[in-house]
């Protein structure tokens, strides 16, 4: 007699405690692995969570935390955690791929980005003339019009003017360097001149010696017996018939040397120009 089989019922899984202290860290592996990789990163995360609950209820032939009713069932989602995981590898690839492209492409980018241009300094000449004073000279020349030992100025001395050109080299507004490109005498300057004297200092001749004439001897008064003659004194008027001055224009006899006094009687006629001295 054969046995009537007993009739399937529907699965229902039936959540225990297990399920309500797994589930919640499934969740965050979920959410973790979407928000690190994407939706590759959540692919990943269910295969793996569907790949160990799989492996679990397979090897020990238990309910999971999921309450899988069959190791059937069990093998059946190991085989969808495995397509899960290839999935989400393929995409998690393609994205890798995708971000190395862009990368690629940045780099590239900036690779291939035109440089900032190298400034080059500016440089400038200009030529600048430099005014230098020449000194003049002093020089002498002979005079022979000028007594010897006399010198006269007769050109005054005025100094010269000397122009040098430079090329100056001018790196963004700042002097580098400097280049002499000519010397010029714009004016000469003008030498002073003096004048030495060389005409000998004429010897003054000695002045002549002038001798005086001799006075001519007056002869000797010839005095009378009586002496000399009381009309007259200084000298001695001798008493004669006429007495005359020595060295004077008479002719005597007699002569007396002057000065003599007249205090008497001008009797010989010697003081001539009545003012009481004879032979003055």
């Amino acid at each position: 007699m054969t046995t009537p089989a007993k009739p399937r019922t529907a699965w229902r899984p039936t959540f225990g405690i297990a399920f309500w202290i797994v589930a919640p860290i499934a969740l965050l592996l979920l959410i973790v692995g979407a928000a690190t990789s994407g939706f590759a990163g959540f692919l990943i995360m269910v295969g793996l969570i569907a790949l160990v609950t799989a492996i679990y209820s397979a090897v020990t032939g238990r309910g999971s935390w999921i309450s899988l009713p069959s190791r059937k069932i069990a093998v059946g989602l190991l085989a969808s955690a495995i397509v899960v995981l290839g999935a989400g590898g393929a995409v998690a690839g393609t994205d890798d791929d995708a971000v190395s492209a862009s990368s690629e492409r940045t780099s590239l980018v900036a690779t291939t980005a035109t440089p900032t241009p190298t400034r080059t300094p500016k440089t400038t000449y200009k030529n600048e003339p430099v005014l230098t004073e020449l000194p003049f000279a002093a020089v002498t020349v002979d005079d022979p019009n000028a007594l010897v030992g006399t010198s006269t100025p007769t050109v005054a001395g005025v100094a010269g003017v000397q122009t040098t050109t430079y090329r100056v080299t001018y790196v963004d507004g700042v002097e580098t360097a400097r280049e002499v490109m000519g010397v010029v005498t714009t004016t000469a300057p003008i030498d002073a001149v003096t004048a030495i004297g060389s005409k000998p200092v004429p010897v003054a001749a000695p002045a002549p010696i002038v001798q005086a004439p001799a006075a001519p001897t007056a002869p000797a008064p010839v005095a009378a017996a009586g002496g000399c003659d009381p009309n007259y004194t200084g000298q001695c008027v001798p008493i004669a018939s006429d007495v005359d001055c020595a060295g004077g224009s008479g002719n005597g006899p007699a002569y007396t040397p002057g000065p003599v006094r007249v205090v008497g009687s001008d009797i010989y006629d010697l003081d001539r120009d009545g003012d009481g001295i004879a032979c003055d």
